[in-house]
């Protein structure tokens, strides 16, 4: 998509008379917006100050706040312009100069300048490396993802050197992933963030009493919610995800994308409901993409992810555990067993699992030139300048009706309503 060109010279007067009274520059984006409907980021305003021969200094608030959301970033996987957009969209008063101090302050280290510190370094990641093989958590992850997985870890080791180490330890993890790359999906094109997700379900645990569901912008690969529990594909659950994540956004997407299947039915209904409370006239087909699931390409992908980095070692586990006799579909209390001591551990790991996804490096594809490179948690919050945000601001009086029907759903249930009052 071409750049759109924000010609700020008509406003250069009311401008700089802002910036003469210390307005900052969220204050003279908000100005703008208010008062003749324009839209322009940072980047575009130290540009046309630049052409103005305009030199505007940031002073640094420095506050524990601020340091606090410097150091979650940072182990986020952002480089230091990620962070200090973030931040000047977040209304802090902070400049690149004073971000690079403060982290430097904090001992957030880029790169480890001694041998010292490299051998240091290498030693945590092996032992690092060692307890989380052992916990089973990154036996299936590539290249990108261990290497965001370690930041999450506060682990400073270069890429490639904690590769090396991970491949000295699990060459035959390697090689198995190596083998699941050789397929080849063809393009697809989104605009920008929530213009459309991809809801499926997960069906490859349900023979034991599990069930997953997810949705994933379609823009930048960000898994927007993902939930594990035993009634993931019910139509109130699935509703009660979709509605508790628009809440939490204060938006909600342009298209939803699904398969046609009855759990996806009250979902569909009220993504339209919340569709004509913006936009009355709107017809059911221009909000809602039905289709098959393996038609439905991000969300497919990221399960073949998901299945490689982390619950092939779980299918195979149940499967153990089924075919030696010790869990029976059939028997009431292998159900209850299996889902009350699993079920926690399937959470914590799938959660901690899309923590890591969100924030690894999606690198460019040569044979993809238009799939979208970058980290899936900037893309969709933070994306270019010259990418549109397609969220839609939520209608609260709509999503409170619509809320009032699924109030008495619980993710915390394992059993069906009707086993636990037995």
């Amino acid at each position: 998509m071409p750049r759109v060109i924000v010609n700020l010279d008509s406003y250069k007067e009311e401008i700089l008379h802002l910036l003469s009274n210390q307005k900052s520059f969220a204050d003279i984006r908000r100005y703008l917006h208010t008062t003749y409907e324009l839209t322009v980021g940072n980047n575009t305003l130290k540009r046309r100050l630049k052409a103005w021969n305009i030199v505007v200094r940031t002073s640094t608030v420095d506050n524990s706040d601020l340091r606090n959301r410097i150091s979650t970033l940072f182990f986020c996987g952002l480089t230091d312009p990620q962070i200090l957009r973030t931040l000047e969209l977040e209304e802090y008063s902070i400049g690149l100069s004073g971000l690079v101090r403060i982290r430097r302050d904090i001992g957030l280290k880029r790169r480890l300048r001694t041998e010292e510190e490299r051998e240091e370094s290498a030693e945590l990641a092996l032992e690092k490396l060692t307890d989380e093989l052992q916990k089973g958590v990154i036996e299936g992850y590539g290249r990108g993802l261990l290497y965001a997985h370690f930041q999450q870890l506060e682990v400073h080791i270069a890429r490639d050197r904690l590769f090396t180490i991970y491949r000295t330890l699990v060459p035959d993890a390697i090689e198995r992933r190596t083998r699941d790359m050789q397929r080849h999906r063809g393009e697809y094109i989104v605009p920008g963030p929530n213009h459309v997700w991809s809801l499926d379900g997960y069906l490859k645990l349900a023979p034991y009493g599990v069930e997953v569901y997810a949705a994933i912008d379609a823009y930048s690969r960000y898994i927007i919610w993902i939930y594990v529990g035993i009634s993931a594909r019910t139509a109130v659950s699935v509703l009660r995800q979709y509605l508790d994540t628009v809440e939490l956004l204060g938006q909600h997407p342009y298209f939803v994308r699904s398969d046609h299947g009855g759990e996806t039915v009250l979902l569909a209904s009220a993504h339209h409901q919340l569709q004509r409370a913006t936009e009355s006239d709107l017809q059911f087909q221009d909000c809602y993409l039905y289709g098959t699931s393996t038609t439905n390409q991000r969300i497919e992908s990221w399960w073949n992810q998901l299945t490689k980095g982390l619950l092939f070692r779980w299918r195979n586990y149940f499967g153990v555990l089924q075919n030696e006799g010790l869990f029976k579909s059939n028997v009431l209390a292998d159900q209850i067993a299996l889902l009350a001591v699993y079920i926690p551990l399937l959470r914590t790991e799938m959660q901690s699992f899309v923590r890591t996804w969100n924030t690894h490096r999606i690198r460019k594809q040569p044979n993809r030139p238009n799939a979208v490179a970058g980290k899936p948690y900037v893309l969709y919050h933070h994306p270019p300048e010259d990418i549109k945000n397609y969220g839609i601001r939520v209608h609260a009086q709509t999503l409170e009706t619509l809320q009032k029907d699924v109030q008495d759903w619980g993710e915390l249930f394992y059993l069906p309503y009707e086993e636990i009052l037995n």
